[in-house]
């Protein structure tokens, strides 16, 4: 018996939303160009957990816009509250400020095979569910992040903007891959 060829769209449905989040981090510097692979790599690996499909039929793109660092409190502060008043010698102390990093970055999911329209609502539910869990994600994926605060979409744009319609499509079997690439992508990553 041969195997039911899984339905598919005429047209591939993509989608992108813009997500605007603050990192709370242990530097003073925005994620450099590999830093920004590593956050995408992250985020696009959500799509699994999110989607439920781990077959290579939803292709995710995660891109970092833009950055910009916020330093709360700190070096201002830390002059005018600084001295030691309890002694006669008036030793300085720097008191830390708070850094974050706000960062714009947009996720892109496309599919022949899966209507992918509510992905951007189920990335960010998925996300804001377990900041916990995220800052643990990128801390293991080497960014200096020391808390997540939630993300929110700031627009969603779908194309094709018609509706597509399901016709069949042969199941062709492809062997699966046997290397893994032994260096990092360049920044956008695409899971």
């Amino acid at each position: 018996s041969q195997p039911m060829a899984e339905p598919t769209f005429s047209q591939e449905i993509s989608i992108t939303s813009w997500f605007n989040q603050r990192y709370q981090i242990g530097n003073e510097l925005v994620f450099d160009e590999t830093e920004q692979v590593w956050f995408c790599q992250t985020m696009a690996g959500y799509t699994v957990d999110f989607g439920g499909r781990d077959d290579g039929r939803v292709n995710t793109t995660c891109s970092i816009i833009s950055q910009r660092l916020q330093i709360i409190g700190g070096r201002r502060r830390a002059l005018r509250e600084g001295l030691n008043r309890h002694n006669n010698n008036s030793t300085m102390r720097r008191l830390q400020g708070v850094v974050f990093n706000q960062v714009e970055y947009s996720m892109t999911y496309s599919s022949n095979y899966t209507n992918v329209t509510s992905y951007p609502t189920l990335f960010q539910n998925y996300v804001n569910a377990d900041l916990d869990r995220l800052t643990t994600d990128l801390q293991n994926a080497r960014l200096a992040v020391t808390n997540s605060f939630l993300a929110f979409n700031n627009i969603a744009t779908l194309a094709p903007t018609t509706l597509p319609t399901i016709t069949p499509r042969p199941t062709i079997a492809t062997p699966a891959p046997v290397a893994a690439p032994t260096a990092l992508p360049s920044a956008p990553f695409v899971r």
